[in-house]
């Protein structure tokens, strides 16, 4: 502004300054011709010339005073006028060119003005989407760091569960080596048992030879009590072992207690024989005096024999019973070694997900450098897109886009139609809507979207924006810089021209981005990835954009 003022000001005065000398030479020359000053309208550089009578070639001889006539005069002021208001037409029109042009530097610079601000706007929306992609950056990298910090709690745990299968192992065969302790002592009670019987059986045969048969009872009770305190030793021991192991009580408490009734039922069974010894101490003190006695000593023997062959009975019942018991036992510590083949699955398990987390990990930190390389290249797009981009289009397609997130984060309902979206928003009417849809019953295949753009009462950028909301995933404004062109020479002309579809740059090698106007149609996106052997991203593009760049880069190749 300042220096278009400085030209036209200059200018400006030039032009007065040269007007001023014209005006007074051309008075000059009316007022003053007597003085020999001439005004030539035709002089050099717009100034009036003076020639003096010295300047004139004059012969000597036929020299007069110059006598002035008035006709002369009127033509000479008559001449000077005209020339006069042409020079003042020709002044009136450079100054109105003059104030057409300001005119014209004043709206550039207003435009200009204006774009800058833009600019303005742009380069902060843009530093915030730097700001952004630092922190989403940071973000991967905290989500590094907690993965490190997962992958070594789980190999801690991975530790800890190989700790713990070695403790179970332990226990296993503690448990088996416990278990045949108790087979062979079961097998020594069933043996004492029989032997127990033998000498009932050799007492009623022998009861006449009662010295005989008291010194081998005698014997038998000192054998039975030495069995006892065997019992109660082993007894102290197991309450031992079982204080010190509570969580394995717990699980084998109703078979200890069935252990202490057998128990119980031997001391049972050694009083009544102690009692029984006493009973024929008495009778052989008095045996000489008291032989009817005897004889019924010896009945109640019988008698408690019988009990004896039905507790005997009872105790191989019993064993039985233990038996299945000890099966069952057997069987759970089949479902341990189970529990044990599981854990070691679950262990191979963790460590394929620890590999697969490791995996992760390189992926992220690729594309971390990804995002980096994609903000520096963004930087480098936006420049040559603020050149190329119409700025009142990009307003509109802005303002459209904020209308309808502000409509989208204001939903009531979890999922909004699409009809409903661009009414909220104020793109349509429900009468249209309903035009449309009467129209979509008559066509059958035919979206509500197709209608409403060929009745043209959106524009496409609209309804993509709609789609890319309503559906969540991203639109993509594309050009032939953004296209992968050697994958799309190997999907060809007529395939990408059918189906609107383009795959563009990216710099992850391990799938296909794919910008087309049906990102959600899967029996495409699976044909692409027949193609291309690798899985397929999808986003939205608009039609326009998609054909105009296919047709630029099949041209090119």
């Amino acid at each position: 502004m300042n220096l278009f003022t400085k030209n036209f000001a200059q200018k400006s005065q030039k032009y007065f300054f040269f007007l001023k000398k014209d005006i007074t030479l051309i008075l000059q020359s009316i007022f003053t011709p007597k003085l020999g000053i001439v005004y030539s309208p035709t002089g050099g550089s717009g100034f009036g010339e003076e020639k003096k009578k010295s300047d004139i070639p004059v012969d000597k001889k036929h020299a007069q005073t110059p006598i002035p006539d008035e006709k002369q005069e009127k033509n000479k002021s008559s001449s000077t006028l005209s020339f006069l208001s042409e020079q003042l037409n020709s002044y009136l029109l450079d100054l109105m060119e003059l104030k057409s042009e300001l005119l014209q530097e004043q709206k550039k610079n207003e435009q200009l003005l204006q774009i800058i601000q833009n600019l303005q706007e742009e380069k902060k929306g843009f530093e915030q989407q730097k700001s952004l992609l630092n922190e989403e950056i940071q973000l991967l990298k905290k989500q590094l760091q907690e993965t490190s910090l997962s992958l070594k709690a789980l190999e801690q745990q991975l530790h800890s569960t190989q700790i713990e299968q070695q403790a179970d192992k332990k226990r296993l065969r503690e448990l088996q080596e416990e278990l045949h302790q108790k087979q062979q002592e079961n097998i020594e009670v069933a043996t004492r048992y029989a032997e127990s019987e033998e000498i009932i059986l050799n007492l009623t045969k022998k009861i006449q030879n009662t010295t005989v048969e008291l010194s081998n009872a005698l014997v038998h009770i000192a054998e039975l009590e030495s069995i006892e305190q065997q019992l109660e030793d082993k007894l102290s021991k197991q309450k031992l072992l079982l204080k010190d192991k509570e969580d394995e009580i717990k699980k084998y408490q109703f078979e200890t207690n069935q252990f202490k009734t057998q128990v119980g039922q031997l001391q049972t069974n050694i009083a009544t024989l102690k009692t029984y010894i006493d009973t024929q101490q008495q009778l052989l003190d008095k045996l000489v005096k008291e032989k009817e006695i005897i004889l019924k000593e010896n009945q109640k023997l019988s008698a408690e024999t019988a009990k004896a062959l039905s507790e005997k009975k009872k105790q191989e019942e019993q064993q039985q019973k233990l038996e299945q018991k000890h099966q069952e036992i057997i069987q759970q510590c089949q479902g341990l070694l189970r529990t044990i083949e599981g854990l070691k699955k679950e262990s191979e398990r963790f460590q394929q997900e620890y590999r697969a987390s490791v995996q992760r990990n390189e992926e992220l930190s690729e594309s971390v450098k990804y995002w980096q390389y994609q903000v520096e290249k963004l930087k480098e797009q936006l420049a040559l897109i603020e050149d190329e981009q119409n700025f009142e289009e990009k307003r509109k397609y802005e303002d459209t886009y904020t209308r309808l997130v502000t409509v989208f984060q204001t939903k009531e309902e979890p999922y909004l139609k699409l009809g409903e979206l661009l009414i909220k928003a104020g793109f349509i009417t429900n009468n249209q809507r309903e035009e449309v849809l009467a129209l979509q019953k008559n066509k059958q295949y035919c979206r509500l979207g197709t209608l409403l753009l060929e009745q043209e009462w959106i524009d496409e950028i609209v309804l993509f924006q709609a789609l890319s909301l309503q559906k969540n995933i991203p639109l993509l404004f594309i050009n032939e810089k953004h296209v992968n062109v050697e994958q799309a020479y190997l999907l060809e002309y007529s395939f990408c021209m059918k189906y609107l579809l383009l795959p563009l740059r990216t710099y992850n090698t391990t799938q296909i981005l794919l910008s087309t106007t049906e990102p959600d149609n899967t029996e495409l996106l699976q044909e692409v990835e027949k193609v291309f052997t690798l899985p397929v991203k999808s986003v939205y593009s608009c039609p326009t954009h998609i054909i105009e760049v296919i047709e630029k880069i099949f041209d090119r190749i």
